[in-house]
Protein backbone atom coordinates (compact mmCIF):
# COMPACT_ATOMS: atom_id res chain seq x y z
CA UNK A 1 0.00 0.00 0.00
CA UNK A 2 2.89 2.78 1.18
CA UNK A 3 5.75 2.71 -1.12
CA UNK A 4 8.71 5.19 -0.95
CA UNK A 5 11.23 4.63 -3.31
CA UNK A 6 14.36 7.11 -2.99
CA UNK A 7 13.24 9.96 -0.87
CA UNK A 8 15.36 12.60 -0.83
CA UNK A 9 14.11 16.26 0.52
CA UNK A 10 16.03 19.21 1.54
CA UNK A 11 15.10 22.82 2.46
CA UNK A 12 16.09 26.12 3.40
CA UNK A 13 15.55 26.98 7.29
CA UNK A 14 13.94 30.14 7.35
CA UNK A 15 15.37 31.19 10.60
CA UNK A 16 19.16 30.04 9.90
CA UNK A 17 19.13 30.68 5.98
CA UNK A 18 20.73 27.01 6.26
CA UNK A 19 19.97 23.61 3.86
CA UNK A 20 18.91 21.53 5.92
CA UNK A 21 18.96 17.97 4.42
CA UNK A 22 15.88 16.36 6.07
CA UNK A 23 15.30 13.26 3.92
CA UNK A 24 17.95 11.26 2.28
CA UNK A 25 17.19 8.11 -0.30
CA UNK A 26 14.56 6.86 1.98
CA UNK A 27 12.94 3.28 0.90
CA UNK A 28 10.01 2.12 2.77
CA UNK A 29 7.46 -0.64 1.87
CA UNK A 30 4.03 -1.21 4.25
CA UNK A 31 1.35 -3.47 3.41
CA UNK A 32 -2.11 -4.08 4.56
CA UNK A 33 -2.46 -5.08 8.35
CA UNK A 34 0.95 -4.34 9.00
CA UNK A 35 2.04 -1.68 11.75
CA UNK A 36 5.25 -0.17 11.00
CA UNK A 37 7.30 2.09 13.22
CA UNK A 38 9.53 4.96 12.43
CA UNK A 39 11.59 5.69 14.55
CA UNK A 40 14.55 7.95 15.72
CA UNK A 41 16.22 10.86 17.19
CA UNK A 42 15.04 14.53 17.90
CA UNK A 43 15.20 16.19 14.24
CA UNK A 44 16.05 12.99 12.22
CA UNK A 45 13.40 13.58 9.25
CA UNK A 46 10.37 11.72 11.24
CA UNK A 47 8.31 14.52 10.68
CA UNK A 48 8.96 15.52 7.26
CA UNK A 49 8.77 11.86 6.22
CA UNK A 50 5.28 11.88 7.69
CA UNK A 51 4.62 15.36 5.52
CA UNK A 52 5.91 13.41 2.37
CA UNK A 53 3.40 10.07 3.24
CA UNK A 54 0.41 12.73 3.75
CA UNK A 55 1.00 14.85 0.32
CA UNK A 56 1.87 18.48 2.25
CA UNK A 57 5.01 17.82 0.28
CA UNK A 58 6.03 19.36 -1.49
CA UNK A 59 2.26 20.50 -2.07
CA UNK A 60 2.83 22.72 0.92
CA UNK A 61 5.90 22.97 2.03
CA UNK A 62 8.41 24.03 -0.33
CA UNK A 63 12.00 22.62 -0.98
CA UNK A 64 14.01 20.12 -3.09
CA UNK A 65 12.33 16.76 -3.42
CA UNK A 66 13.42 13.54 -5.35
CA UNK A 67 12.06 10.07 -5.17
CA UNK A 68 8.71 8.75 -5.03
CA UNK A 69 5.78 8.36 -2.69
CA UNK A 70 2.74 5.93 -3.66
CA UNK A 71 0.08 5.00 -1.92
CA UNK A 72 -2.01 2.23 -3.34
CA UNK A 73 -0.43 2.62 -6.56
CA UNK A 74 -1.26 6.66 -6.87
CA UNK A 75 1.99 8.97 -6.53
CA UNK A 76 1.03 11.51 -4.06
CA UNK A 77 2.79 14.26 -5.53
CA UNK A 78 0.29 14.16 -8.29
CA UNK A 79 -2.63 13.99 -5.96
CA UNK A 80 -4.63 16.91 -5.42
CA UNK A 81 -4.51 17.75 -1.48
CA UNK A 82 -8.44 17.34 -1.76
CA UNK A 83 -8.52 14.00 -2.87
CA UNK A 84 -5.21 12.58 -0.47
CA UNK A 85 -7.50 12.46 2.46
CA UNK A 86 -9.33 9.73 0.97
CA UNK A 87 -5.65 7.43 0.59
CA UNK A 88 -4.75 8.45 3.85
CA UNK A 89 -4.92 10.53 7.15
CA UNK A 90 -2.55 11.52 9.88
CA UNK A 91 -3.45 12.13 13.71
CA UNK A 92 -1.79 14.47 15.78
CA UNK A 93 0.33 13.59 18.79
CA UNK A 94 -1.69 16.10 21.26
CA UNK A 95 -5.13 15.11 20.16
CA UNK A 96 -6.74 18.46 21.33
CA UNK A 97 -4.79 20.44 18.61
CA UNK A 98 -6.91 18.60 15.89
CA UNK A 99 -10.44 18.06 16.74
CA UNK A 100 -12.96 20.53 14.80
CA UNK A 101 -16.41 19.09 16.33
CA UNK A 102 -18.44 19.73 20.29
CA UNK A 103 -19.28 15.98 21.10
CA UNK A 104 -17.69 12.46 19.81
CA UNK A 105 -20.15 11.52 17.57
CA UNK A 106 -19.72 14.45 15.59
CA UNK A 107 -16.19 14.20 15.29
CA UNK A 108 -16.15 10.88 13.84
CA UNK A 109 -18.70 11.95 11.47
CA UNK A 110 -16.62 15.24 10.52
CA UNK A 111 -14.32 13.40 7.81
CA UNK A 112 -16.98 11.68 6.05
CA UNK A 113 -19.07 14.65 5.99
CA UNK A 114 -16.34 16.75 4.33
CA UNK A 115 -16.57 14.34 1.60
CA UNK A 116 -20.29 14.51 1.13
CA UNK A 117 -21.07 11.47 2.14
CA UNK A 118 -24.86 10.14 2.75
CA UNK A 119 -24.99 10.51 6.37
CA UNK A 120 -27.11 7.34 6.90
CA UNK A 121 -23.91 5.64 6.17
CA UNK A 122 -22.09 7.98 8.23
CA UNK A 123 -24.05 6.72 11.05
CA UNK A 124 -23.37 3.24 10.79
CA UNK A 125 -19.59 3.87 10.29
CA UNK A 126 -19.08 6.32 13.01
CA UNK A 127 -20.93 3.55 15.20
CA UNK A 128 -18.51 0.67 13.73
CA UNK A 129 -15.36 3.10 14.25
CA UNK A 130 -16.58 3.64 17.89
CA UNK A 131 -17.71 0.08 18.39
CA UNK A 132 -14.26 -0.93 16.83
CA UNK A 133 -12.33 1.71 19.44
CA UNK A 134 -14.26 0.80 22.32
CA UNK A 135 -15.80 4.35 22.61
CA UNK A 136 -19.37 3.66 21.69
CA UNK A 137 -19.68 4.88 25.67
CA UNK A 138 -18.58 8.41 24.51
CA UNK A 139 -20.46 9.19 21.62
CA UNK A 140 -22.57 11.75 23.25
CA UNK A 141 -19.92 13.21 25.37
CA UNK A 142 -18.34 16.39 24.66
CA UNK A 143 -14.81 16.19 23.70
CA UNK A 144 -13.92 18.84 26.18
CA UNK A 145 -15.10 16.77 28.87
CA UNK A 146 -12.86 13.26 27.94
CA UNK A 147 -9.38 12.17 29.55
CA UNK A 148 -6.36 12.36 27.44
CA UNK A 149 -6.62 8.69 26.78
CA UNK A 150 -9.86 8.57 25.63
CA UNK A 151 -9.34 11.70 23.22
CA UNK A 152 -6.57 9.44 21.90
CA UNK A 153 -8.87 6.67 21.48
CA UNK A 154 -11.06 9.08 19.84
CA UNK A 155 -8.96 10.39 17.42
CA UNK A 156 -7.89 7.88 15.08
CA UNK A 157 -11.25 6.75 13.41
CA UNK A 158 -11.99 10.67 13.77
CA UNK A 159 -9.61 11.17 11.39
CA UNK A 160 -10.17 7.83 9.08
CA UNK A 161 -14.54 6.82 9.17
CA UNK A 162 -14.89 7.79 5.30
CA UNK A 163 -11.83 4.71 4.26
CA UNK A 164 -15.33 2.39 6.01
CA UNK A 165 -17.32 2.90 2.66
CA UNK A 166 -14.82 1.72 0.85
CA UNK A 167 -12.55 -1.51 0.63
CA UNK A 168 -10.80 -2.77 3.80
CA UNK A 169 -7.41 -1.87 4.19
CA UNK A 170 -7.14 0.62 1.17
CA UNK A 171 -6.07 3.51 3.08
CA UNK A 172 -2.92 4.43 5.55
CA UNK A 173 -3.55 5.75 8.51
CA UNK A 174 -0.04 7.34 10.35
CA UNK A 175 0.10 8.32 13.93
CA UNK A 176 3.06 9.60 15.43
CA UNK A 177 3.65 9.42 19.10
CA UNK A 178 1.86 7.00 21.70
CA UNK A 179 -0.32 4.19 20.58
CA UNK A 180 -0.94 2.36 23.93
CA UNK A 181 -4.67 3.49 23.96
CA UNK A 182 -5.38 1.85 20.70
CA UNK A 183 -3.62 -0.95 21.12
CA UNK A 184 -5.85 -1.70 24.36
CA UNK A 185 -8.53 -1.98 22.23
CA UNK A 186 -8.05 -3.55 19.44
CA UNK A 187 -5.18 -5.61 20.79
CA UNK A 188 -2.62 -4.78 17.93
CA UNK A 189 0.60 -4.39 18.29
CA UNK A 190 0.98 -6.32 21.69
CA UNK A 191 4.19 -8.48 22.02
CA UNK A 192 3.62 -12.17 21.69
CA UNK A 193 1.98 -13.13 25.21
CA UNK A 194 1.25 -9.77 26.06
CA UNK A 195 -2.18 -8.90 28.26
CA UNK A 196 -3.85 -5.65 27.38
CA UNK A 197 -1.22 -3.71 29.36
CA UNK A 198 0.93 -4.39 26.55
CA UNK A 199 3.39 -6.17 29.45
CA UNK A 200 4.25 -10.09 28.71
CA UNK A 201 2.80 -12.43 31.23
Amino acid sequence: MIDVDGLSFSYVNALTGERVDALDGVDLKARPGTLTLVCGASGCGKSTLMRALTGLIPQMTPGDLSGTVRIDGRELAEVPLTEVGHLCSSVFQNPRTQFFCDTVAEELAFCGENYGRDRAVLREQSDRAAALMGITHLMDRKLSSLSGGQLRRSRSPARSPSRRAGPPGRRADLEPGPRRDRRRATGAGRPQGAGPDGRRR
